[in-house]
């Protein structure tokens, strides 16, 4: 659902045949062909939507606010950048790094300039994922990246400039595909894993700075003299 309030769904209607359906009201006001398959769609900062496809097309639209047939406007096709990498997950941060998820390569790391995607990274196994095949993927309010893979949970944060990957799953025994994540406005992170049991993991308690009040002496006696 966007900023509208309108339902957008992605729709097989044969072998090769998809389409986007923005929805109000149960009625489909407008429809937008795509190239293949979605596994996820998101939506930036600037409520503009962003659609990854498993042939390695990722299209930009904006979203008509007049709601009529032409719901859907694309702006950009980055098919070229990302190549075929065969894409399965999409978020973007509030800086605009767009995070993608991928069937064989683990997480890939662009950033947004303008119109022109750059390819900062690639994080694999090799470099701290739990698993190389990454499901869903999210941002939450700190920029943190919720990694969904075949065989768990990952968060990758930076920490004192240096990127981390922390394995959530991996460390708490829980080895399941992770099939979603939902981020409450909390903070709050909901993973569902394959087995349909949920994970709630709450947000880190703020740091408490504790000092040690000044000592301030006004006098100082010994023997009852006072110096």
């Amino acid at each position: 659902i966007d900023h509208h309030g309108t339902l957008i769904l992605q729709v097989k209607r044969n072998e090769n045949d998809f389409v986007l359906w923005a929805i109000v009201d149960n009625k489909v006001i407008s429809e937008q062909s795509v190239s293949d398959l979605s596994d996820q769609m998101c939506l930036d900062k600037d409520k503009r939507l962003w659609v990854v496809t498993r042939n390695g097309h990722l299209v930009l639209y904006e979203l008509n606010q007049s709601g009529q047939d032409n719901y859907f406007k694309p702006i950009k096709d980055f098919h070229e950048t990302i190549g075929n990498i065969a894409p399965r997950s999409i978020a973007i941060d509030k800086n605009y790094n767009v995070w993608i998820g991928t069937r064989f390569g683990g997480l890939y790391h662009f950033k947004l300039e303008g119109l022109e995607l750059k390819k900062i990274h690639q994080y694999t196994t090799k470099t701290g994922l739990t698993d190389n095949f990454v499901f869903p993927l999210q941002c939450d309010e700190n920029n943190n990246v919720w990694i969904g893979t075949q065989t768990g949970l990952d968060k990758l944060f930076v920490r004192n400039g240096q990127t981390i990957i922390a394995n959530i799953g991996k460390n708490n025994n829980i080895f399941q595909r992770v099939l979603g994540i939902k981020i409450l406005t909390d903070g709050t992170v909901w993973v569902m894993n394959n087995d349909h049991t949920l994970l709630k993991i709450l947000p880190e308690a703020p740091q408490v700075i504790r000092q040690t009040p000044p000592i301030l002496f006004t006098s100082i006696k010994v023997n009852n003299e006072t110096f």
